[in-house]
Protein backbone atom coordinates (compact mmCIF):
# COMPACT_ATOMS: atom_id res chain seq x y z
CA UNK A 1 0.00 0.00 0.00
CA UNK A 2 2.83 2.39 0.86
CA UNK A 3 4.69 1.69 -2.37
CA UNK A 4 1.57 2.18 -4.49
CA UNK A 5 0.72 5.37 -2.61
CA UNK A 6 4.20 6.75 -3.20
CA UNK A 7 4.24 5.70 -6.86
CA UNK A 8 1.02 7.60 -7.49
CA UNK A 9 2.20 10.66 -5.58
CA UNK A 10 5.71 10.65 -6.96
CA UNK A 11 4.68 9.99 -10.56
CA UNK A 12 5.35 13.65 -11.24
CA UNK A 13 7.05 15.06 -8.12
CA UNK A 14 7.55 18.46 -9.78
CA UNK A 15 3.81 19.13 -9.48
CA UNK A 16 3.82 18.58 -5.71
CA UNK A 17 4.70 21.35 -3.32
CA UNK A 18 7.30 20.49 -0.65
CA UNK A 19 4.53 20.63 1.97
CA UNK A 20 2.43 18.14 0.01
CA UNK A 21 5.44 15.88 -0.48
CA UNK A 22 6.20 16.08 3.23
CA UNK A 23 2.59 15.24 4.03
CA UNK A 24 2.76 12.24 1.68
CA UNK A 25 5.78 10.86 3.53
CA UNK A 26 4.01 11.57 6.83
CA UNK A 27 1.03 9.50 5.61
CA UNK A 28 3.37 6.69 4.61
CA UNK A 29 4.88 6.79 8.09
CA UNK A 30 1.42 6.50 9.64
CA UNK A 31 0.56 3.54 7.41
CA UNK A 32 3.77 1.75 8.37
CA UNK A 33 3.12 2.50 12.04
CA UNK A 34 -0.37 1.06 11.81
CA UNK A 35 0.96 -2.22 10.42
CA UNK A 36 3.84 -2.49 12.89
CA UNK A 37 6.69 -1.74 10.47
CA UNK A 38 8.31 0.65 12.91
CA UNK A 39 11.72 0.94 11.21
CA UNK A 40 10.10 1.87 7.88
CA UNK A 41 7.72 4.22 9.67
CA UNK A 42 10.57 6.08 11.35
CA UNK A 43 12.47 6.35 8.04
CA UNK A 44 9.40 7.79 6.28
CA UNK A 45 8.74 10.27 9.10
CA UNK A 46 12.38 11.39 9.08
CA UNK A 47 12.14 11.93 5.33
CA UNK A 48 8.96 13.98 5.85
CA UNK A 49 10.72 16.09 8.48
CA UNK A 50 13.77 16.63 6.27
CA UNK A 51 11.62 17.70 3.30
CA UNK A 52 9.64 20.03 5.55
CA UNK A 53 12.78 21.69 6.94
CA UNK A 54 14.48 22.12 3.55
CA UNK A 55 11.61 24.23 2.18
CA UNK A 56 12.66 27.35 4.05
CA UNK A 57 9.28 28.35 5.53
CA UNK A 58 8.36 25.62 8.02
CA UNK A 59 4.72 24.67 8.46
CA UNK A 60 4.59 24.49 12.27
CA UNK A 61 1.41 22.40 12.33
CA UNK A 62 2.88 19.76 10.04
CA UNK A 63 6.13 19.87 12.01
CA UNK A 64 4.17 19.21 15.23
CA UNK A 65 2.26 16.26 13.75
CA UNK A 66 5.40 14.64 12.35
CA UNK A 67 7.18 14.95 15.69
CA UNK A 68 4.16 13.48 17.51
CA UNK A 69 4.10 10.55 15.08
CA UNK A 70 7.82 9.99 15.69
CA UNK A 71 7.20 9.94 19.45
CA UNK A 72 4.41 7.41 18.89
CA UNK A 73 6.73 5.16 16.85
CA UNK A 74 9.37 5.33 19.59
CA UNK A 75 6.74 4.49 22.21
CA UNK A 76 5.55 1.49 20.16
CA UNK A 77 9.14 0.29 19.74
CA UNK A 78 9.80 0.64 23.48
CA UNK A 79 6.55 -1.19 24.27
CA UNK A 80 7.42 -4.07 21.93
CA UNK A 81 10.89 -4.46 23.42
CA UNK A 82 9.49 -4.36 26.96
CA UNK A 83 6.85 -7.00 26.18
CA UNK A 84 9.37 -9.36 24.59
CA UNK A 85 11.77 -9.03 27.51
CA UNK A 86 9.18 -9.41 30.25
CA UNK A 87 7.34 -12.46 28.97
CA UNK A 88 8.86 -15.27 26.94
CA UNK A 89 5.38 -16.75 26.43
CA UNK A 90 4.63 -14.08 23.83
CA UNK A 91 7.23 -15.63 21.56
CA UNK A 92 5.33 -18.92 21.41
CA UNK A 93 2.63 -19.54 18.86
CA UNK A 94 -0.73 -19.45 20.60
CA UNK A 95 -3.58 -21.60 19.21
CA UNK A 96 -6.63 -19.75 17.93
CA UNK A 97 -8.84 -21.40 20.55
CA UNK A 98 -7.09 -19.45 23.32
CA UNK A 99 -8.69 -16.27 22.01
CA UNK A 100 -12.16 -17.56 22.78
CA UNK A 101 -11.81 -19.33 26.11
CA UNK A 102 -10.55 -18.62 29.58
CA UNK A 103 -12.03 -21.83 30.99
CA UNK A 104 -10.10 -24.31 33.10
CA UNK A 105 -11.07 -27.91 32.39
CA UNK A 106 -11.35 -30.69 34.95
CA UNK A 107 -10.97 -34.32 33.81
CA UNK A 108 -11.71 -35.99 37.18
CA UNK A 109 -13.87 -39.12 37.42
CA UNK A 110 -17.58 -38.40 37.30
CA UNK A 111 -18.40 -41.38 39.59
CA UNK A 112 -17.76 -39.44 42.82
CA UNK A 113 -20.69 -38.50 45.05
CA UNK A 114 -21.86 -34.91 44.81
CA UNK A 115 -21.28 -34.33 48.55
CA UNK A 116 -17.67 -35.51 48.25
CA UNK A 117 -17.17 -33.26 45.25
CA UNK A 118 -18.59 -30.23 47.09
CA UNK A 119 -16.42 -30.90 50.17
CA UNK A 120 -13.33 -31.36 48.00
CA UNK A 121 -14.12 -28.17 46.12
CA UNK A 122 -14.52 -26.19 49.36
CA UNK A 123 -11.19 -27.50 50.66
CA UNK A 124 -9.54 -26.77 47.32
CA UNK A 125 -10.95 -23.24 47.38
CA UNK A 126 -9.46 -22.60 50.84
CA UNK A 127 -6.07 -23.95 49.72
CA UNK A 128 -6.18 -21.91 46.51
CA UNK A 129 -7.12 -18.71 48.36
CA UNK A 130 -4.11 -19.07 50.67
CA UNK A 131 -1.86 -19.95 47.71
CA UNK A 132 -3.11 -17.02 45.58
CA UNK A 133 -2.52 -14.54 48.40
CA UNK A 134 1.17 -15.52 48.50
CA UNK A 135 1.80 -15.02 44.76
CA UNK A 136 2.46 -11.81 42.88
CA UNK A 137 0.26 -10.58 40.07
CA UNK A 138 3.02 -11.30 37.54
CA UNK A 139 3.21 -14.94 38.69
CA UNK A 140 -0.57 -15.29 38.41
CA UNK A 141 -0.57 -13.91 34.86
CA UNK A 142 2.28 -16.20 33.78
CA UNK A 143 0.57 -19.25 35.27
CA UNK A 144 -2.72 -18.45 33.53
CA UNK A 145 -0.91 -17.88 30.23
CA UNK A 146 0.94 -21.19 30.55
CA UNK A 147 -2.34 -22.93 31.33
CA UNK A 148 -3.91 -21.44 28.20
CA UNK A 149 -1.00 -22.53 26.02
CA UNK A 150 -0.95 -26.06 27.49
CA UNK A 151 -1.57 -28.43 24.53
CA UNK A 152 -3.57 -30.85 26.68
CA UNK A 153 -6.49 -28.38 26.83
CA UNK A 154 -6.38 -27.12 23.25
CA UNK A 155 -8.92 -29.67 22.04
CA UNK A 156 -11.26 -28.72 24.87
CA UNK A 157 -10.90 -25.02 24.07
CA UNK A 158 -11.69 -25.66 20.41
CA UNK A 159 -14.77 -27.69 21.38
Amino acid sequence: ACRLFLQVLLHDPQTLSPSALSMAWYDVGLIYTRYGRLEHAMAALKKALIILHTTGAIDETMNFFIQQAMKQVLAHRHQQQHQLQSCDILQQQVPWSVQFTMTTYNYDDEDEDEDDVENDMAADDDDMTEYNNQRTTHEKILEEARRLIDPSVQHAGAA
